[in-house]
């Protein structure tokens, strides 16, 4: 028993050297420098990511005001959805649609357009976000129909219930004016006239 308490009082009263000491502060620092160095880097990466999300004007390289990819996406989608509602409706007739298909307004590809409610004139808002000056163009999208193999027959023949009568297909694209991290894509497909699908 004696012979422990010597022992624990001999580890007890060594302890660290000054060497020792300096060189575990030097440690310690340098670990915190290093700690500190990549906590502020990820805080200013994500940073740029946390203000898009919270909805902070940023400017991209394309000089256009976004909001962030998840806001803006959700506004294109919401558009779409508008624009959907309408030309599903049987008071679009498929003329309308073929003529918006087959339609090229300025340097846009057949069947899309900046402007929907203008180009195709249809009963859409002009800002389809309530309480929002905010357009699928304002973040320099086109909104585009194309239509599938499964093509629509004429109105008559529906309401006829006429042999083969069938409804269309359509697909109703959000395209960026350059495919980007931060604008990407957007599809949508619907079924029309509304009444028979």
């Amino acid at each position: 028993m004696k012979l422990n308490n010597i022992h624990m009082q001999n580890i007890i009263s060594n302890g660290m050297s000054m060497i020792e000491m300096i060189f575990s502060l030097l440690l310690v620092t340098i670990f915190m420098a290093t700690s500190v160095s990549i906590l502020n880097l990820t805080s200013i990466i994500l940073g740029k990511s946390n203000s898009q999300i919270n909805g902070k004007f940023t400017k991209s390289a394309d000089n256009y005001l976004s909001q962030g990819v998840i806001i803006d996406q959700y506004k294109l989608q919401t558009s779409m959805d508008l624009y959907i509602e309408t030309l599903a409706q049987p008071g679009i007739t498929l003329e309308k649609i073929n003529n918006i298909k087959s339609t090229q307004y300025g340097n846009l590809l057949k069947g899309c357009s900046l402007s929907p409610l203008l180009d195709w004139n249809i009963p859409v808002k002009q800002n389809p976000l309530s309480n929002e000056n905010w357009s699928p163009s304002s973040i320099n999208y086109a909104i585009c129909l194309r239509s599938t193999s499964l093509a629509e027959s004429t109105l008559s023949d529906l309401i006829n219930n006429s042999s083969g009568a069938k409804p269309g297909i359509y697909v109703l694209l959000a395209l960026p004016e350059k495919v980007t991290t931060n604008s990407l894509p957007a599809r949508r497909v619907f079924c029309r006239p509304d009444p028979y699908c």
